[in-house]
């Protein structure tokens, strides 16, 4: 889900003022519901698990066909199963790109993103530079799916839905498992 904003009314982008992060972060959450219940069906936890009957002698029979869950999986294992192959022109040479595909284990994140954007209708993935352990001076690109339910991309009001900024938020949990913020 993306979040249209007046470019204006945005400001600095490279500096998003509270005002701003906080209407976005409320408009995400307004989503929330939907996300968290589209995550349910694909994990089998629907709402007539927790229905509870009036009449206490009566039998509260449950069946359950995750079909969610199955229809899915088929859709991704038929979208992605067969990675993408790729091939150079003559005198052409892409191992580099390759070698970093195969680092970045391109494969399994694929699937991951065609997975969220059959159970949420988006799929969200960072791309970032993390430094090499042990050497401080050198980096590697990395690729991460990002749950849609923490994530979301602000882009401007025009026709065009130009891409502003994106946030990524979180809860934080102390040792003793408690949120922290």
């Amino acid at each position: 889900m993306a979040i249209a904003i007046d470019r204006e009314l945005a400001g600095d982008i490279n500096n998003p003022s509270a005002e701003v992060l906080k209407y976005c972060i409320e408009q995400h959450q307004k989503e929330l519901v939907r996300l968290q219940k589209l995550s349910d069906y694909y994990d089998c936890k629907h709402e007539v698990l927790e229905r509870k009957l009036e009449n206490e002698n009566a039998k509260n029979v449950k069946v359950m066909v995750n079909n969610a869950k199955y229809t899915i999986d088929k859709k991704v294992g038929f979208l992605v199963d067969n990675p993408i192959s790729y091939s150079a022109g003559k005198d052409k040479n892409i191992d580099p790109v390759l070698d970093t595909y195969e680092d970045m284990d391109v494969v399994f994140n694929d699937t991951e993103l065609e997975k969220d954007l059959s159970v949420f209708g988006i799929a969200l993935e960072l791309i970032y530079l993390r430094t090499v352990p042990g050497n401080d001076k050198e980096t590697k690109i990395r690729i991460k799916v990002i749950d849609p339910r923490g994530a979301f991309l602000v882009t401007d009001d025009t026709i065009e839905n130009s891409s502003l900024l994106a946030v990524h938020y979180y809860e934080k949990f102390g040792l003793d498992s408690k949120s922290i913020g």
